[in-house]
């Protein structure tokens, strides 16, 4: 089990959102399941589909 990352659409910075999962969970959510976090890149709230995550570590998990 690893962090599931995500890419700040502004920066372009991937970042650990928080949660937990396998490879597997995140291949078996619907396509257009989503998720609304606040970016510990930019500070905003953006609107992530899981099927644009990936489990493992952010290349540039650092908040400004």
């Amino acid at each position: 089990m690893g962090p599931v990352i995500f890419r700040c659409p502004k920066t372009q910075k991937e970042f650990d959102s928080g949660f937990r999962a396998e490879v597997a969970d995140l291949e078996t959510m619907p396509q257009m399941a989503t998720i609304r976090l606040r970016c510990v890149i930019c500070a905003e709230i953006h609107e992530f589909k899981f099927a644009d995550g990936h489990v493992g570590e952010a290349a540039s998990a650092q908040p400004r």
